[in-house]
């Protein structure tokens, strides 16, 4: 059991694909078909160090899981480092993933995200975070659309994003604008 465990924790930890992470099919290939104990036991040993696995199921292609080693403590990564973003890329940001949440498809046309970020931000900036969430895959090019990517999964909390937006839409009434008035 002790080999398996870093065998999981090499396939774990070591990046051997374009992406990082390991796919189910990869574990039960190299550690069995109990691996899904194998990773409880290696994270057990993970978090005695403040580490875990973390499951994602990623909605590319033919929807496979992924199994990732994450920091889930924000004081651990506040302690060592600063954010990586300026304000106005987090913003983009946090304007990109609203819109594709609340999208029916979990995908935005790039012209919409780029609409609405430049009412609050110069377009060349919006422009450049846009293409830095890009290249950092919080963001996947999907044709002329934007979806969530691998980094916005592993790092955010998409579920509890997504029901919060939901349950604020809840509560939220339509709006007459003039037409059951009075005229005075």
């Amino acid at each position: 059991m002790e080999r398996k465990i870093k065998r999981a924790a090499y396939l774990l930890l070591v990046r051997r694909h374009n992406y990082p992470g390991v796919r189910e099919w990869e574990l039960e290939k190299y550690l069995g078909r109990n691996y899904m104990e194998v990773l409880d036991k290696l994270g057990d040993i993970l978090s005695k160090i403040g580490l875990e696995i973390k499951v994602v199921n990623i909605r590319e292609g033919d929807r496979e899981i992924k199994h990732f080693i994450v920091v889930p403590e924000r004081r651990v990564r506040e302690e060592v480092g600063g954010s990586i973003f300026r304000s106005d890329e987090a913003a983009v940001l946090a304007i990109a993933v609203s819109l594709i949440i609340s999208s029916e498809n979990m995908r935005v046309p790039r012209g919409e995200i780029i609409e609405l970020a430049k009412t609050k931000l110069p377009e060349y900036r919006v422009e450049r975070a846009l293409n830095k969430f890009l290249r950092l895959k919080y963001l996947v090019e999907d044709g002329e659309y934007i979806k969530l990517g691998l980094r916005s999964y592993l790092e955010l909390d998409i579920d509890m994003l997504f029901q919060q937006f939901t349950s604020s839409l809840r509560g939220v009434e339509t709006v007459s604008h003039g037409e059951d008035q009075e005229e005075s």
